[in-house]
């Protein structure tokens, strides 16, 4: 269970570095009480990985993992390629105060069918439910939690460009293993 739960929270950290719910947490942390967001930001990411830990853990039984792994690996390319070429907007620049549950859908919503979604349902396909969850939930939260600090840190002053970049080509190579693994 502990291997299931740090390899899922490690993939999954990463894989939300540069995302766009991550950038919704810099701009929380420049706008909103460090704490009501980071709470808000917990319970979002939970909900997101609830959902797509426990889809995957359905399929899990259902698809063989020779034909999970390369798909997972084509789809974490697919996506980094798509992120790398996609443009993140801030339209959450005229946020000031908001509460926790506000917080917590806009990341469940903006979670909806993600990369990290996408890989959490993988992950859970062969590391189980309970494992998945657990990690994905602190992966993503951590993730958050660092926009948080970065935002009430250096607001206005991160290029969103390298990190988009560098979170891309971290999910191309971690598709590319993916896939070298299934031959």
């Amino acid at each position: 269970m502990i291997i299931g739960v740090l390899v899922t929270l490690g993939t999954v950290f990463l894989a939300e570095l540069g995302d766009k719910t991550q950038f919704l947490a810099v701009s929380l942390g420049s706008r909103v009480r460090l704490k009501t967001a980071l709470l808000g930001l917990a319970v979002g990411y939970a909900v997101a990985s609830l959902v797509a830990a426990g889809i995957g853990a359905l399929l899990g039984g259902e698809l063989p993992v020779h034909i999970i792994r390369p798909l997972s690996g084509a789809v974490f390319i697919a996506l980094g390629v798509v992120a790398m070429a996609h443009t993140e907007d801030e339209e959450q620049s005229a946020l000031r105060r908001i509460g926790v549950l506000t917080i917590a859908a806009a990341i469940a919503i903006g979670e909806l069918g993600d990369k990290t979604q996408v890989a959490t349902l993988a992950l859970a396909t062969t590391r189980g439910f309970i494992p998945t969850w657990i990690g994905a939930t602190i992966g993503e939260t951590l993730a958050g939690a660092l926009g948080l600090v970065v935002g009430n840190k250096v607001a206005g002053r991160l290029d969103a460009r390298v990190v988009r970049y560098t979170s891309s080509a971290v999910f191309i190579v971690l598709g590319v293993v993916l896939v070298a693994q299934s031959l």
